[in-house]
């Protein structure tokens, strides 16, 4: 039950911090969605920031599973650099039929509001990037053993991998657009090759 309530907790400040951002998000709102009382809330949770941390460690081990299911097909490493992109298209494509708004990624909504303002909240979201990264190093791994990219550590082409998704992200919900995800994802494969043929040239 307990466990029931706080999970109720973290799934409610998700959907509320995901349609409009951190700040301007009260607990009473946060307990209201919850169907709890701010007691529950603060037996759970000191305080807002310390339930952002746990969000942003849901949110994130959601989607890393995600990503270490994809590493995993049994297909073509291109075919799974492509399907990387599909999760958070597919999540906004929700998001913008549901409620008219591309509402982006959970991580990178809160780095840009709060990487400087709670050192916590940031190193959780550090965290996440960097359990993200490992999840899709073996699709790199992979490119560079089948051919398809010129060799590049795995780890940096993972960082680099993780950094243009964010930013097709973000541009798709600054154009209201998820299909901007669609288009642009493509453009992955060749930022990874010329990021090879800049290792090997160094």
């Amino acid at each position: 039950m307990a466990g029931q309530t706080r999970e109720r907790l973290i799934e409610a400040a998700t959907m509320l911090f995901l349609a409009r951002g951190y700040s301007a998000v009260g607990t009473r709102e946060i307990c209201d969605r919850a169907e709890v009382n701010k007691g529950t809330f603060y037996h759970f949770f000191p305080s807002k920031a310390e339930l952002a941390v746990a969000v942003v460690e849901t949110y994130g081990g959601v989607l890393e599973e995600s990503f270490r299911a994809i590493a995993d097909c049994p297909i073509p490493a291109a075919d799974r650099l492509a399907r990387l992109f599909q999760e958070p298209l597919k999540i906004n494509d929700r998001c913008k039929r549901d409620s008219g708004s591309v509402q982006g990624c959970l991580a990178g909504n809160m780095i840009v509001e709060l990487g400087a303002v709670d050192d916590r909240v940031r190193q959780g979201l550090v965290g996440v990037l960097g359990r993200w990264e490992q999840a899709v190093a073996p699709i790199i791994s992979d490119l560079v053993k089948d051919g398809t990219i010129p060799p590049v550590p795995a780890a940096d082409g993972a960082r680099a991998l993780i950094a243009f998704l964010q930013g097709l992200v973000l541009l798709a919900k600054a154009e209201n657009d998820p299909q901007v995800i669609a288009r642009f994802a493509p453009g992955a494969l060749g930022m990874l090759q010329s990021l090879g043929e800049r290792t090997t040239r160094h």
